[in-house]
Protein backbone atom coordinates (compact mmCIF):
# COMPACT_ATOMS: atom_id res chain seq x y z
CA UNK A 1 0.00 0.00 0.00
CA UNK A 2 2.83 2.44 0.62
CA UNK A 3 4.79 1.10 -2.11
CA UNK A 4 1.62 2.43 -4.63
CA UNK A 5 0.80 5.48 -2.78
CA UNK A 6 4.71 6.67 -2.73
CA UNK A 7 3.91 6.05 -7.05
CA UNK A 8 0.74 7.89 -7.29
CA UNK A 9 2.66 10.76 -5.79
CA UNK A 10 5.49 10.59 -8.27
CA UNK A 11 2.66 10.09 -11.46
CA UNK A 12 0.64 13.23 -9.87
CA UNK A 13 4.23 15.45 -9.55
CA UNK A 14 5.40 14.23 -12.96
CA UNK A 15 1.60 15.20 -14.35
CA UNK A 16 1.69 18.86 -12.55
CA UNK A 17 5.30 19.22 -14.10
CA UNK A 18 4.05 18.51 -18.10
CA UNK A 19 4.68 21.38 -20.12
CA UNK A 20 1.38 22.88 -21.63
CA UNK A 21 3.19 23.89 -24.97
CA UNK A 22 0.06 25.50 -26.35
CA UNK A 23 0.64 27.80 -23.45
CA UNK A 24 4.54 28.60 -23.97
CA UNK A 25 4.32 28.89 -27.56
CA UNK A 26 2.22 31.67 -27.34
CA UNK A 27 4.32 33.27 -24.20
CA UNK A 28 6.91 33.49 -27.15
CA UNK A 29 4.62 34.70 -29.97
CA UNK A 30 3.31 37.84 -27.56
CA UNK A 31 6.96 38.22 -26.11
CA UNK A 32 5.77 37.45 -22.30
CA UNK A 33 9.62 36.27 -21.30
CA UNK A 34 8.44 35.88 -17.61
CA UNK A 35 6.22 33.44 -18.03
CA UNK A 36 8.28 31.89 -20.55
CA UNK A 37 10.84 31.46 -17.85
CA UNK A 38 8.84 30.68 -15.48
CA UNK A 39 7.15 27.42 -17.80
CA UNK A 40 10.66 26.02 -18.28
CA UNK A 41 11.80 26.23 -14.63
CA UNK A 42 8.84 24.89 -13.32
CA UNK A 43 7.07 22.71 -15.75
CA UNK A 44 10.50 21.69 -17.82
CA UNK A 45 9.52 23.50 -21.04
CA UNK A 46 11.50 22.31 -24.09
CA UNK A 47 12.81 25.85 -25.75
CA UNK A 48 13.61 23.73 -28.80
CA UNK A 49 10.60 22.17 -28.66
CA UNK A 50 9.00 21.88 -32.46
CA UNK A 51 5.35 21.96 -33.30
CA UNK A 52 3.17 22.45 -36.70
CA UNK A 53 2.73 26.28 -37.65
CA UNK A 54 -0.75 27.04 -37.33
CA UNK A 55 -2.80 29.85 -38.54
CA UNK A 56 -3.07 31.54 -35.51
CA UNK A 57 0.88 32.13 -34.59
CA UNK A 58 0.36 34.67 -37.38
CA UNK A 59 3.26 33.80 -39.77
CA UNK A 60 2.98 34.00 -43.28
CA UNK A 61 6.01 32.12 -44.36
CA UNK A 62 5.52 28.43 -45.04
CA UNK A 63 7.71 26.65 -42.83
CA UNK A 64 9.19 23.00 -43.35
CA UNK A 65 6.71 21.30 -41.38
CA UNK A 66 7.42 22.53 -37.82
CA UNK A 67 8.59 25.96 -35.87
CA UNK A 68 10.27 26.66 -32.47
CA UNK A 69 9.43 29.24 -29.68
CA UNK A 70 12.15 31.29 -31.05
CA UNK A 71 11.17 31.35 -34.51
CA UNK A 72 7.89 32.80 -33.23
CA UNK A 73 9.49 35.49 -30.57
CA UNK A 74 11.88 36.78 -33.67
CA UNK A 75 9.35 36.83 -35.59
CA UNK A 76 7.05 38.87 -34.07
CA UNK A 77 10.04 40.98 -32.85
CA UNK A 78 10.14 40.09 -28.92
CA UNK A 79 13.58 40.78 -28.20
CA UNK A 80 13.08 39.98 -23.99
CA UNK A 81 11.71 36.69 -25.19
CA UNK A 82 14.50 35.63 -27.16
CA UNK A 83 17.26 36.69 -24.40
CA UNK A 84 14.98 34.18 -22.02
CA UNK A 85 14.97 31.60 -24.91
CA UNK A 86 19.19 32.10 -25.26
CA UNK A 87 19.43 31.45 -21.73
CA UNK A 88 17.99 27.95 -21.50
CA UNK A 89 19.87 26.70 -24.64
CA UNK A 90 17.44 27.63 -28.11
CA UNK A 91 19.28 26.77 -31.06
CA UNK A 92 20.06 29.64 -33.45
CA UNK A 93 21.01 27.86 -36.33
CA UNK A 94 18.18 25.32 -36.81
CA UNK A 95 16.67 26.65 -40.40
CA UNK A 96 12.96 27.20 -41.16
CA UNK A 97 10.79 28.39 -44.18
CA UNK A 98 11.02 27.11 -47.88
CA UNK A 99 14.26 29.53 -48.19
CA UNK A 100 15.97 27.63 -45.07
CA UNK A 101 16.31 30.92 -42.98
CA UNK A 102 18.06 31.08 -39.90
CA UNK A 103 16.25 33.02 -37.03
CA UNK A 104 18.75 35.85 -37.89
CA UNK A 105 18.04 35.70 -41.56
CA UNK A 106 14.09 36.04 -40.49
CA UNK A 107 14.77 38.52 -38.79
CA UNK A 108 16.58 40.95 -41.52
CA UNK A 109 13.73 40.02 -44.06
CA UNK A 110 11.33 41.55 -41.77
CA UNK A 111 13.09 44.66 -40.18
CA UNK A 112 13.26 43.05 -36.69
CA UNK A 113 15.99 45.09 -35.52
CA UNK A 114 16.22 44.81 -32.28
CA UNK A 115 16.31 40.87 -32.21
CA UNK A 116 18.79 40.55 -34.67
CA UNK A 117 20.50 43.01 -32.04
CA UNK A 118 19.78 40.41 -29.37
CA UNK A 119 20.58 37.81 -31.76
CA UNK A 120 24.68 39.51 -32.69
CA UNK A 121 25.41 41.19 -29.62
CA UNK A 122 24.69 37.93 -27.16
CA UNK A 123 27.35 36.03 -29.54
CA UNK A 124 25.04 33.65 -30.54
CA UNK A 125 25.10 35.18 -33.73
CA UNK A 126 28.04 35.20 -35.54
CA UNK A 127 29.87 37.92 -37.65
CA UNK A 128 29.36 35.97 -40.83
CA UNK A 129 26.12 34.67 -39.94
CA UNK A 130 25.21 38.44 -39.89
CA UNK A 131 26.87 38.85 -43.36
CA UNK A 132 24.72 36.31 -44.44
CA UNK A 133 21.18 38.15 -43.47
CA UNK A 134 22.12 40.62 -45.44
CA UNK A 135 20.59 39.68 -49.27
CA UNK A 136 17.36 39.20 -47.28
CA UNK A 137 17.28 42.62 -45.85
CA UNK A 138 18.18 43.83 -49.37
CA UNK A 139 15.32 41.61 -50.86
CA UNK A 140 12.22 43.74 -48.35
CA UNK A 141 14.55 46.75 -48.73
CA UNK A 142 15.11 47.35 -44.92
CA UNK A 143 17.96 49.57 -45.40
CA UNK A 144 18.06 50.25 -40.95
CA UNK A 145 18.79 46.41 -40.79
CA UNK A 146 21.46 47.01 -43.50
CA UNK A 147 23.23 49.93 -42.09
CA UNK A 148 23.61 47.61 -38.80
CA UNK A 149 24.80 45.05 -40.62
CA UNK A 150 27.29 46.99 -42.23
CA UNK A 151 28.76 49.11 -39.28
CA UNK A 152 29.42 46.05 -37.66
CA UNK A 153 30.92 43.91 -40.71
CA UNK A 154 33.47 47.28 -41.92
CA UNK A 155 34.81 47.20 -38.31
CA UNK A 156 35.41 43.02 -38.94
CA UNK A 157 37.70 44.22 -42.32
CA UNK A 158 39.11 47.09 -41.08
CA UNK A 159 40.24 46.34 -37.76
CA UNK A 160 39.25 42.63 -36.72
CA UNK A 161 40.93 43.30 -33.09
CA UNK A 162 37.77 45.67 -32.44
CA UNK A 163 35.25 43.75 -33.75
CA UNK A 164 32.17 42.92 -31.46
CA UNK A 165 31.73 38.85 -31.36
CA UNK A 166 34.41 36.71 -33.60
CA UNK A 167 34.97 34.89 -36.84
CA UNK A 168 35.89 38.09 -38.72
CA UNK A 169 34.28 38.03 -42.18
CA UNK A 170 36.37 36.94 -45.17
CA UNK A 171 37.02 39.94 -47.68
CA UNK A 172 36.40 37.94 -51.23
CA UNK A 173 32.80 36.46 -49.39
CA UNK A 174 31.90 39.84 -48.00
CA UNK A 175 32.13 41.26 -52.08
CA UNK A 176 29.87 38.12 -52.94
CA UNK A 177 27.16 38.51 -50.57
CA UNK A 178 27.33 42.77 -51.28
CA UNK A 179 26.84 41.89 -54.68
CA UNK A 180 23.94 38.87 -54.02
CA UNK A 181 22.45 41.66 -51.82
CA UNK A 182 22.43 44.05 -54.69
CA UNK A 183 20.67 41.91 -57.40
CA UNK A 184 17.89 40.99 -54.61
CA UNK A 185 17.27 44.83 -54.04
CA UNK A 186 16.93 45.16 -57.78
CA UNK A 187 14.45 42.31 -58.31
CA UNK A 188 12.49 43.86 -55.57
CA UNK A 189 12.61 47.09 -56.99
CA UNK A 190 13.95 48.70 -53.76
CA UNK A 191 16.21 51.70 -55.38
CA UNK A 192 16.75 53.17 -52.67
CA UNK A 193 18.36 50.35 -51.21
CA UNK A 194 20.63 49.55 -54.87
CA UNK A 195 22.01 52.91 -53.96
CA UNK A 196 23.13 52.35 -50.41
CA UNK A 197 24.66 48.73 -50.84
CA UNK A 198 26.39 50.52 -53.70
CA UNK A 199 27.74 53.48 -51.52
CA UNK A 200 29.08 50.33 -49.35
CA UNK A 201 30.95 49.33 -52.61
CA UNK A 202 28.43 46.52 -54.67
CA UNK A 203 29.54 46.48 -57.99
CA UNK A 204 26.94 48.09 -60.07
CA UNK A 205 29.33 47.95 -63.86
CA UNK A 206 30.14 44.25 -63.84
CA UNK A 207 33.38 42.81 -64.45
CA UNK A 208 34.54 44.75 -67.74
CA UNK A 209 36.58 41.52 -69.52
CA UNK A 210 34.20 39.20 -68.13
CA UNK A 211 31.16 37.30 -70.96
CA UNK A 212 28.24 37.76 -67.72
CA UNK A 213 25.30 35.03 -68.21
CA UNK A 214 23.38 35.55 -65.23
CA UNK A 215 21.51 38.24 -64.36
CA UNK A 216 22.98 39.09 -61.20
CA UNK A 217 26.21 40.20 -62.93
CA UNK A 218 24.87 42.84 -64.85
CA UNK A 219 22.50 44.63 -62.67
CA UNK A 220 21.00 47.52 -65.63
CA UNK A 221 20.16 43.99 -67.33
CA UNK A 222 18.24 43.10 -64.16
CA UNK A 223 16.71 46.18 -63.36
CA UNK A 224 15.56 46.27 -67.04
CA UNK A 225 14.13 43.05 -66.69
CA UNK A 226 12.98 42.81 -63.43
CA UNK A 227 11.11 46.14 -64.08
CA UNK A 228 12.93 48.58 -61.63
CA UNK A 229 12.43 51.96 -62.97
CA UNK A 230 14.30 54.30 -60.49
CA UNK A 231 16.98 51.18 -60.42
CA UNK A 232 17.62 51.93 -64.27
CA UNK A 233 17.28 55.68 -63.81
CA UNK A 234 20.33 55.60 -60.52
CA UNK A 235 21.99 52.73 -62.53
CA UNK A 236 22.39 55.21 -65.85
CA UNK A 237 23.08 58.38 -64.03
CA UNK A 238 26.20 56.44 -62.26
CA UNK A 239 27.99 55.94 -65.85
CA UNK A 240 26.74 52.07 -66.63
CA UNK A 241 27.23 51.50 -69.88
CA UNK A 242 23.47 51.20 -71.51
CA UNK A 243 24.16 48.92 -74.45
CA UNK A 244 26.00 46.23 -72.90
CA UNK A 245 25.26 42.74 -73.75
CA UNK A 246 25.13 39.33 -71.71
CA UNK A 247 26.43 36.35 -73.11
CA UNK A 248 22.94 35.97 -74.96
CA UNK A 249 23.50 38.97 -76.67
CA UNK A 250 20.85 40.57 -75.05
CA UNK A 251 20.72 44.32 -74.30
CA UNK A 252 18.95 46.21 -71.83
CA UNK A 253 16.81 47.42 -74.43
CA UNK A 254 16.19 43.99 -75.11
CA UNK A 255 15.66 42.95 -71.78
CA UNK A 256 12.88 45.46 -71.06
CA UNK A 257 10.50 43.19 -73.01
CA UNK A 258 11.31 40.38 -71.26
CA UNK A 259 8.10 38.52 -69.55
CA UNK A 260 10.21 39.43 -65.95
CA UNK A 261 7.10 40.99 -65.30
CA UNK A 262 3.32 42.00 -66.65
CA UNK A 263 3.14 45.64 -66.48
CA UNK A 264 2.85 47.18 -69.87
CA UNK A 265 3.23 50.79 -69.10
CA UNK A 266 6.43 50.14 -66.80
CA UNK A 267 7.50 48.55 -69.86
CA UNK A 268 6.97 50.87 -71.83
CA UNK A 269 8.33 54.12 -69.55
CA UNK A 270 11.82 51.11 -68.80
CA UNK A 271 12.69 51.36 -72.51
CA UNK A 272 11.99 55.30 -73.14
CA UNK A 273 15.02 55.53 -70.25
CA UNK A 274 16.85 53.56 -71.74
CA UNK A 275 16.50 54.89 -75.08
CA UNK A 276 16.92 58.39 -74.18
CA UNK A 277 20.16 57.28 -72.68
CA UNK A 278 21.56 55.67 -76.00
CA UNK A 279 20.12 52.56 -75.34
CA UNK A 280 19.91 50.34 -78.74
CA UNK A 281 18.16 46.59 -78.95
CA UNK A 282 21.17 44.02 -79.84
CA UNK A 283 20.86 43.46 -83.30
CA UNK A 284 21.17 47.56 -83.64
CA UNK A 285 24.25 47.46 -81.52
Amino acid sequence: MIILYSLLLLFNSCALATCDYNAFFEAAKNGEFQTLEQMMNEQGCDPNKKKRMLKDDGVSYTCFGAITPLYLAVYHNRPEACKTLFKKGANVKKRYDLDERTVAQLAALRGNLASLKVLFESGKCRQDDLLQCLPYAARSGQNEIILYIMQHINVVLCAPDLAVGSSPVDPVGFEAVLNNALFRSIQSRHADTLALLHAYGAQIHGEQNKVAWELQEMPLLAAAYFGCAECVEYLLEQGVSVNRTNGYNRSALDLANAPGHDDYELKKKIKNILIKAGGRYSSRI
